[in-house]
């Protein structure tokens, strides 16, 4: 009785795993019941009883499963020792190694795999993908171009040999497999995206946007095709069109501190690129712009140069000059060489509008100091307040003279004003003398 008992207990431990509510360790990891047949094989082996090859392989699978690649990889290596040249636990290696981040043993790994069978796509594929993450286009490229001679109507290859001869710098080719990617499957955003993004980086934006037009009907809430229509629509200085993009871009998932930002100086260049728009829309949208650039201050550290400044212009235009004169000294503070002459021929502006001639003069000489010394309105500007507020008019009359000089035929009617005045100061500097 004893012995019969002894032996129904070792029979019980020997068939635990594969049963657990009637299901085997094969139906549990169909079912994806990781967790369970991980229980199941580790009980399985703290019995005692040593795991067959085929359930070693599910346990680490089962790790892979659940994130656990360190547990995966320590099962793969003696699989691999155990049966050289197994292509699936060499492939599960591979993905572990990916999953932890160590891309070139990955990639080695990959290598192996095809190797020893030239016939697994899904390795190459693997290792195509590995090779553009690692930067190393020529690879990526050499098998990319293989599979899309294997199979040349299949869109995914397509796109992918078009994407990494667009980084191997052969725009033209990489264009031509792009189009038949899409025209094989219009719905593929990645294909459409890359190819609008070369017409966008040789500056054809017409056709650019044309591409993506296409891809969004398809793909609306595509983030990557959205961001990057808003981006030629303000390129082709579609302003209104291109903040109902950065809209929509916002919307879907991107509420990025740039994101805001370029939404401002849309909602801002709608305004200052149109010389007739009606008075409530011009504040409305300019009281936009200065919402949708706060908030981008407020989602980064509050001292983003150039978003100080266009709150800068808003405020001017909006003729809150206090407002403007702050926002503008706050981006002078925060910025490097690259604006600030405009920033500082604003600021000139806002002064002299609220009647502070010391201060705008000061801030057109600044800008006048970044720019070189050859803007041609902050000179004219200098020139009229000197001319208007210093008793010394010899200083007006030299700006007017330097206006002159650097003076083209389109300022006809500031070219006349300022021979007057030079005609006039030069009598009144006789005179005086």
């Amino acid at each position: 009785m004893k012995k019969t008992i002894i032996f129904i207990f070792f029979l019980y431990i020997n068939n635990f795993a594969q049963t657990e509510s009637g299901k085997s360790v094969k139906e549990l990891m169909l079912l994806a019941k990781y967790s369970q047949a991980v229980s199941l094989l580790e009980k399985k082996e703290a019995g005692g009883t040593d795991l067959t090859y085929e359930e070693k392989f599910n346990l680490a699978q089962a790790y892979q499963r659940l994130m656990n690649h360190d547990k995966a990889l320590k099962i793969l290596f003696h699989l691999s020792r155990e049966k050289s040249g197994d292509a699936a636990v060499l492939f599960a290696m591979g993905e572990s190694f990916r999953a932890l981040g160590n891309k070139r043993a990955a990639a080695g790994v990959y290598k192996e795999v095809i190797e020893k069978d030239s016939t697994n796509i899904i390795a190459r594929i693997e290792l195509a993908k590995l090779f553009v993450e690692l930067k190393n286009y020529n690879e990526a490229n050499s098998i990319y171009k293989f599979l899309a001679q294997q199979e040349s109507e299949n869109p995914y290859y397509l796109r992918r040999y078009g994407y990494t001869l667009h980084k191997l710098g052969d725009n033209k080719e990489a264009e031509k497999f792009l189009r038949k990617a899409l025209e094989i499957n219009e719905r593929d955003a990645k294909a459409a995206l890359w190819l609008a993004k070369i017409f966008y980086d040789k500056e054809s934006y017409e056709e650019a946007f044309e591409i993506l037009k296409k891809s969004i009907v398809f793909n609306s809430f595509d983030l990557p095709l959205n961001k990057l229509a808003a981006e030629v629509l303000f390129k082709m200085k579609k302003y209104l069109s291109a903040a109902n993009q950065y809209k929509n871009a916002i919307i879907i998932g991107d509420s990025s501190a740039a994101m805001y930002q370029k939404l401002g100086l849309s909602l801002y260049s709608s305004v200052a690129s149109r010389d007739s728009i009606d008075a409530k829309e011009k504040e409305d949208k300019l009281l936009e712009a200065v919402e949708a650039f706060q908030i981008s201050l407020e989602k980064e550290d509050s001292s983003n140069p150039l978003t100080l400044t266009y709150l800068g212009f808003c405020h001017k235009t909006l003729k809150n000059y206090d407002a403007a004169i702050d926002y503008l000294n706050k981006a002078l503070d925060s910025m490097t060489p690259g604006y600030i002459d405009k920033v500082y021929k604003n600021l000139g502006a806002s002064y002299e509008l609220k009647n502070n001639f010391p201060d705008a003069i000061k801030a057109y000489n600044n800008s006048l100091k970044y720019s070189g010394g050859e803007t041609l309105d902050t000179v004219f500007r200098l020139a009229t307040l000197y001319d208007r507020f210093y008793a010394d008019k010899s200083v007006a009359l030299a700006h007017y003279k330097k206006y002159l000089k650097l003076a083209d035929n389109s300022e006809s009617e500031l070219i006349k004003y300022a021979e007057q005045r030079v005609g006039k100061l030069k009598e009144e500097i006789h005179f005086g003398k």
